[in-house]
């Protein structure tokens, strides 16, 4: 099995959407520190979705794409990490890894994290 670090950018089967339904692959950040990553364990993941609102929330961090795979991110349409959408998730669940997070919008998810549990300001 492959070991899998902080930031990489995984698809995970039958994810449901915030609601709780609509399960399918969707492509995460894996947000679990990579020191606390064991193999057969679980991760902390927050999805990526391609329904970007105009206006940009503070929970949602835009990642690089290119139409034929951004060559870092392997992601091919316009997207944004939702740090709210956060999962923890059985390492059995990782169809593949499609890349990695630059450290700029590793950075920004962390901060929303944060943020989110009542930590530091964005």
């Amino acid at each position: 099995m492959p070991g899998y670090r902080y930031g990489d950018i995984v698809i995970v089967e039958s994810l449901l959407d915030p609601q709780g339904r609509n399960p399918k692959d969707r492509a995460c950040v894996v947000v679990t520190p990579s020191d606390q990553i064991e193999d057969g364990g679980s991760l902390d993941v927050v999805a990526i979705t391609s329904l970007v609102p105009e206006v940009l929330p503070f929970d949602h961090v835009c990642l690089p794409w290119h139409a034929q795979g951004h060559r870092r991110t392997g992601l091919n349409k316009r997207n944004a990490a939702v740090c709210s959408w956060l999962s923890e998730v059985d390492v059995s669940r990782v169809v593949r890894t499609i890349g990695h997070a630059p450290v700029k919008q590793l950075l920004l998810i962390d901060s929303a994290l944060r943020k989110l549990q009542g930590g530091d300001e964005v």
